[in-house]
């Protein structure tokens, strides 16, 4: 009979005994990833049902039977990137106890419209390549659930100049941060998270962060330009390697990468919102970043090629990267008119 608790110190409800059929039986201890006690009923039933039927249907168990939980779980034991954890999470929502032969495209269109009213076309994709993933885990062929085409993300940039008088909107607290996502295209994760030991005054000419377990999972080094030096400097006197660079007004700030969210985010929207700044979200600075790297350094750029470009921003592939490279500088007028709204800025 299997049972749920909980470890000290933690919300997140763990399966827990010994589920028998006949002279069969198997010890069952794991985490169920969930602090809904509600939810977390449903997946242990439907766990031990899956896991009865196995028992006695041995190597014959009907593959129709696998749960869309039991599958999420052993994807997540393979990937646990905290993105896909997210959207697994999300997935849940609709699918939790639903088994995956039951899911199709019908099904995914009902997600989408339960849980992801409004949401871009990209978005949706995203989590239709996470339950693929899923599937593939489960050995079991993906449904014909239409793509929702070529997941291009959208670019956002500012002339340096009214980037410069944006920055002056944020609070103290939060303006050296978007700065660092500026000048250095950090993740917000990757910024707000960063700890002291991984800032290196002596790297190259202003110095560098070393951003360890990134999105990619590939570790990289982003060099600093002289204005994130004097923003990083002063806050790495008589301070651990192991504490946050950055410092809110509430301490540091909270990992949302499981949870959802942007630590920065309502300090962002008031910034925007008091410079009278519309369509520019927080990881708009990490496009900013990119389009200004690819130019030309009499052009106000830095002169990268696509491959530094790559390195240094942590993107997965070329790919990722060449929207960027189609950016001019000669379209900044029109294209600053269309994507981003100023007042009060010649």
């Amino acid at each position: 009979m299997l049972r749920l608790t909980r470890r000290a110190g933690t919300k997140i409800y763990y399966v827990r005994g010994t589920i028998k059929v006949g002279a069969k039986s198997l010890a069952v201890y794991h985490s169920t990833g969930l602090t809904n006690r509600a939810l977390a009923d449903k997946y242990k039933a439907t766990y031990q049902r899956d896991e009865e039927e196995k028992l006695i249907g041995g190597a014959t168990f009907v593959r129709r039977q696998i749960s869309f939980a039991a599958a999420a779980l052993d994807y997540l034991k393979i990937d646990q990137h905290a993105s896909d954890v997210s959207r697994v999470r999300q997935l849940e929502k609709t699918f939790l106890t639903a088994n995956l032969a039951d899911i199709d495209a019908a099904a995914f269109a009902q997600f989408t419209r339960d849980v992801l009213p409004g949401r871009s076309p990209n978005t949706h994709e995203r989590h239709r390549g996470v339950l693929a993933a899923i599937f593939d885990s489960a050995g079991m062929k993906f449904p014909e659930i239409p793509s929702y085409g070529e997941d291009v993300e959208r670019v956002r940039w500012l002339p340096h100049a009214k980037a410069d008088w944006f920055l002056r909107w944020y609070n103290p607290h939060v303006a050296p941060i978007a700065r660092v996502a500026r000048e250095c295209g950090l993740r917000t994760s990757e910024n707000v998270l960063i700890e002291v030991g991984r800032c290196d005054p002596s790297w190259g000419a202003h110095g560098a962060f070393h951003v360890t377990n990134p999105k990619n999972g590939r570790d990289r080094i982003v060099p600093w330009t002289a204005d994130v030096r004097i923003e990083v400097l002063p806050r790495l006197h008589g301070r651990r390697d192991s504490e946050r660079l950055w410092i809110g007004k509430r301490g540091p700030y909270a990992d949302t990468r499981r949870t959802g969210g942007n630590p920065v985010g309502k300090a962002h929207a008031t910034a925007c919102r008091d410079a009278g700044i519309s369509d520019f979200t927080f990881h708009d600075w990490r496009h900013h970043f990119a389009t200004w790297a690819l130019q030309k350094q009499e052009r106000g750029g830095r002169g990268w090629d696509l491959h530094e470009l790559q390195k240094v921003g942590g993107w997965k592939d070329l790919k990722s990267v060449q929207r960027y490279a189609a950016v001019m500088l000669d379209s900044i007028a029109e294209s600053f008119e269309t994507t981003c709204n100023i007042r009060g800025v010649a």
